[in-house]
């Protein structure tokens, strides 16, 4: 199960230092992850194409759960934010879009993936 903390696109440009560096550092972060599931993509392609023994590899079954338009809102910078309230609005966004994600999903996990990597993150 992938939870993805940062947006990988904005819908707006950011504009001033500070909106430019928060995007800077999102797309730092997504950086990595995108490098892995690339990875995750690769591999999943060559057990589907026999070139990689099933035996000896694992195909993975990949899941996101969004958190919305209202969870992407926030900016780099909320992760300062240590206020109580704050977190309680994460939570409860976090286990809204999980109970969503559940009643959409729920027979798909262990049976296949609920993510196309290549077009979520292309």
């Amino acid at each position: 199960m992938l939870v993805q903390i940062n947006p990988i696109e904005r819908r707006e440009t950011p504009r001033t230092v500070h909106e430019i560096e928060n995007r800077l550092t999102e797309i730092t972060f997504n950086g990595t992850l995108l490098r892995e599931l690339r990875a995750v993509e690769f591999v999943t392609q060559l057990i589907d194409q026999g070139k990689l023994s099933r035996k000896e590899y694992k195909r993975v079954n990949m899941h996101r759960i969004h958190g919305g338009r209202r969870l992407d809102e926030y900016t780099a910078s909320s992760r300062l934010n240590a206020d109580w309230a704050f977190f309680k609005e994460l939570k409860d966004l976090g286990r809204a879009a999980a109970r969503r994600w559940l009643r959409e999903n729920y027979e798909a996990i262990g049976e296949r993936s609920t993510l196309d990597l290549p077009q979520a993150y292309s």
